[in-house]
């Protein structure tokens, strides 16, 4: 912009006022006198109008970039503005935490006294309890099965909701502490959170298994240690026996003096030697 004044007042120093040539040279004579005015015009330190006239001399062109900056730092420093007061007012219109926990507890009471509500209905026979026969037979009732698809439960099979029912309290019917809390677990799709939690209890699972397994496998080998010394000290005792009997054969059958053996001593250790095993 400041060669673009340059040309110009090169181009038209005789056809120039006075007045006019110096408001440029002093708003545009230099490159730090121009953006000083330029900043100025977008401050609110110089009315940017009397700037305009002055560009406007040196063509469209150039008045129109004049134009375009000084709608651009508006629009910026508008959107700016907005923006800081937009995000303070979101804030502020944003509940703080107690009064979403409390609103939250509301929205849960509201919802399991509706949930007793319809268990009552779904007990026909009034006696405060739940069995599968009353909830197959409510369960042919459309709008029993549109209930339960509006409250976030989509029950194909009545027999085995009611089983996994039971399987919470272990008794063969439901009571409605039961079927509120059966209820607000099976409601919805499943979460991150208990996927996590499934697969958690079953990495538990299996390492309880594997322990088990392997304590087993310990228990196992000591047992057969166990009967392998028993055979083991079974075989030396058999030997010590043998053993044992071979001496006493020995025993009876040393040669002794035929002078000082009596013949009825003779026959008795013939007649034992008869009874000794081979």
């Amino acid at each position: 912009m400041v060669q673009q004044f340059t040309i110009f007042l090169a181009d038209s120093t005789n056809t120039l006022e006075s007045s006019f040539v110096s408001s440029v040279q002093e708003d545009f004579g230099s490159v730090r006198a121009a953006l000083l005015s330029l900043f100025m015009a977008i401050s609110g330190g110089q009315d940017w109008g009397s700037l305009y006239k002055l560009v406007k001399a040196t063509g469209t062109l150039n008045s129109s970039f004049f134009l375009a900056y000084i709608l651009l730092i508006w629009l910026s420093i508008t959107n700016i503005i907005i923006s800081i007061f937009c995000d303070k007012a979101i804030k502020l219109a944003q509940p703080d935490l107690d009064e979403s926990l409390l609103a939250k507890r509301r929205i849960d009471l509201e919802k399991v006294r509706s949930i007793k509500s319809f268990f009552k209905s779904l007990d026909l026979n009034q006696s405060g309890t739940l069995s599968v026969s009353e909830l197959q037979q409510c369960m042919h009732d459309m709008r029993t099965a549109t209930y339960f698809e509006m409250m976030g439960l989509d029950i194909k099979d009545a027999e085995l909701f009611f089983a996994m029912l039971t399987s919470m309290s272990g008794k063969e019917e439901v009571d409605v502490h039961t079927f509120v809390t059966g209820w607000l677990k099976l409601k919805g799709a499943a979460t991150s959170l208990d996927v996590y939690t499934v697969q958690y209890q079953t990495e538990l699972l299996e390492e309880k298994m594997l322990n088990e397994i392997a304590a087993y496998k310990q228990d196992m080998m000591q047992l057969r240690q166990e009967m392998i010394e028993r055979e083991i000290a079974h075989g030396q005792d058999q030997d010590q026996r043998d053993a044992e009997m071979s001496r006493n054969r020995s025993v009876w059958q040393r040669e002794v003096h035929p002078v000082e053996i009596n013949p009825i001593v003779e026959l008795v250790r013939e007649h034992c030697l008869q009874d000794l095993p081979n």
